[in-house]
C-alpha cells in the first residue's frame, strides 16, 4: 500500500499539497458482459481529464496482479511498478520519493501533465 503520509522528507503541509497533486484509483471495473466495448478506457480518460483540470499532476492506480490488467494499464500510459520499487515524482521543484510496499496489488503511475515524472 502506498501512503502519502510515508513520503520521505515531506512535512505535513507538503503532504497535504501533494494529496491534491496526486490522485489514486483503487478500483476501476466493468461488468463482464460489457467488456471489450471501450467503457473502461473512456472512464479512465474522463477521470484523467477531470483530475487534470483540477490541478492533479499524477495518477496512481492499484491493480490486481492479473497480467491482462497490468498490460491494459501499461497500454494506457501507466508505468507499472515492481514490488517494492521506489519511484520519484517531481513536485514543487523537487523530487519526492515513494515506495510501494509489497501486497496483493500492483501499482501504476502516470503523469497527467507534460514533462512526465
Amino acid at each position: 500500500m502506498l501512503l502519502i503520509s510515508n513520503v520521505q522528507g515531506a512535512s505535513a503541509e507538503e503532504r497535504t499539497r501533494l494529496g491534491v497533486a496526486l490522485a489514486e484509483i483503487q478500483l476501476l471495473a466493468v461488468d463482464v458482459d460489457k467488456r471489450g466495448q471501450g467503457l473502461a478506457t473512456r472512464l479512465l480518460r474522463s477521470c484523467e481529464v477531470a483530475l487534470s483540470l483540477r490541478g492533479c499532476q499524477y495518477l496512481l492506480v492499484k491493480m490486481n496482479r492479473d497480467q491482462s490488467v497490468v498490460d491494459w494499464y501499461a497500454a494506457r500510459g501507466f508505468q507499472v511498478l515492481d514490488d517494492g520499487q521506489p519511484f520519484a515524482l517531481r513536485f514543487e521543484g523537487r523530487v519526492v520519493v515513494f515506495k510501494d510496499e509489497p501486497d496483493e496489488f500492483r501499482v501504476g503511475v502516470k503523469a497527467l501533465t507534460r514533462g512526465g515524472y
